[in-house]
């Protein structure tokens, strides 16, 4: 969470140090979310389409992907 030093934890308030706790848990979630977001748009990105007898991109250009 960045603290130094133990004092500066321990010159908190029990609401202070539980309303950064919880700042500190939501961005947890925030940073997995985006990690999944990812990996979702990694795999969007690399799909395939069937054309005839072969695999083909269904993106060709970035254009067509964003």
């Amino acid at each position: 969470m960045g603290y130094k030093h133990l004092s500066e934890i321990e010159d908190m308030s029990l609401y202070e140090y539980e309303m950064k706790m919880q700042a500190f848990n939501l961005s947890q979630v925030d940073k997995q979310h985006e990690m999944h977001m990812q990996a979702w748009l990694n795999h969007q990105v690399t799909a395939t389409k069937e054309s005839g007898k072969k695999q083909v991109p269904v993106f060709k250009k970035y254009e067509d992907f964003f």
